[in-house]
């Protein structure tokens, strides 16, 4: 069970972060601009698949310029930076033991990995709702 958490949290909250990332940057862009940002269906799928490597492409897809691109980059380390805190505090959590004395931490542990996703999919919904 460990395993699975060391694996899907920080990932989890990465992908969130990138998402409202995504989002916050799209709701800014104007005119041309904004019409080289993904669609929804894209952005879900791009943000999958390049993972943190998502906001420099979409930096540079949306602006010409070597600020923006800086942005994104930048925005790519500030997700690396949060996966790494949130790995050190995983570390640092007492290991799970499966079993009848350790139970209770793994119905904790499936609490913590459930309200998560909720989260994250809370802040896709709102990211994918962006409007003109």
């Amino acid at each position: 069970m460990r395993d699975v958490l060391d694996i899907v949290v920080p990932w989890t909250i990465t992908t969130a972060f990138l998402f409202a990332c995504l989002g916050y940057d799209e709701r800014r862009l104007r005119g041309t601009f904004a019409d080289r940002a993904w669609p929804p269906a894209t952005r879900l799928s791009a943000v999958l698949g390049f993972g943190i490597f998502a906001m420099p492409i979409h930096c540079a897809r949306t602006g010409r310029s070597r600020l923006r691109r800086l942005v994104g980059i930048f925005f790519s380390i500030a997700a690396l930076a949060i996966e790494y805190v949130v790995d050190t505090v995983l570390d640092a959590l007492p290991p799970i033991h499966l079993g009848p004395e350790g139970a209770r931490t793994t119905a904790i542990a499936a609490a913590i990995e459930l309200a998560l996703f909720y989260a994250s999919y809370r802040i896709i919904r709102r990211a994918s709702a962006t409007g003109p």
